[in-house]
């Protein structure tokens, strides 16, 4: 089986690759986002370690872990990110283990995790055996998170250059998906890397 990881930055279209992806045979997409939703529901292992590090006021009243009031403690400050970092991670490997097994089980021949954050650090080749990248010009982005989110052209230009440049994250990529042109453009060639990938692991 194959496990690809699927980045990109907000609003280059890893929503469109996914939705292609998972159309085809054989394929399985998960969310990386799905998995952390799940890691941090009342009770869980990791609720615990996190309340540790940064105290009560990131749960919501049921005992899951409020993103946003986390998010608020470790956006303005390296250390506690790189700390959520080191807590969040070896956790969400292990569920990752975990669908591998499960869908392997079931004969899938390609399983994709898609994560916006997947090639921050430098590709972990142990786990995944090729990235791939959605990428669009930073003027068309900005176009299409402005429409998307309602947000103005200062929010918009911030959450982008908030994220990995797109340069860095193109090079730690094995294949950049061009998604400028229209959502047509970008299934084909969704779909024809992906077959490409497959041949190139058969």
């Amino acid at each position: 089986m194959i496990i690809v990881g699927l980045t990109g930055g907000i609003a280059t279209g890893k929503g469109v690759v996914n939705r292609t992806w998972a159309s085809m045979p054989g394929v399985v997409v998960k969310d990386a986002d799905l998995v952390v939703h799940q890691l941090y529901e009342a009770g869980s292992s990791l609720v615990a370690q996190l309340v540790e590090a940064f105290g009560e006021s990131i749960l919501h009243e049921d005992g899951s872990i409020n993103r946003k009031a986390l998010g608020t403690i470790v956006f303005n400050d390296e250390t506690a990110r790189q700390t959520l970092n080191e807590l969040v991670h070896p956790a969400v490997y292990e569920a990752y283990a975990k669908l591998v097994d499960e869908v392997q089980a079931q004969g899938v021949e390609v399983f994709v995790i898609e994560a916006a954050l997947t090639l921050d650090s430098n590709p972990d080749h142990s786990f995944y055996h090729v990235f791939v990248t959605t990428d669009v010009e930073e003027s068309e982005q900005l176009k299409r998170l402005i429409k998307r989110d309602g947000l103005s052209e200062e929010e918009a230009l911030r959450r982008i250059r908030s994220q990995l440049s797109r340069e860095v994250r193109n090079e730690r990529a094995d294949y950049v998906i061009d998604t400028s042109g229209i959502v047509e453009d970008t299934e084909k060639r969704a779909y024809e890397l992906l077959e490409k990938i497959k041949k190139e692991f058969a």
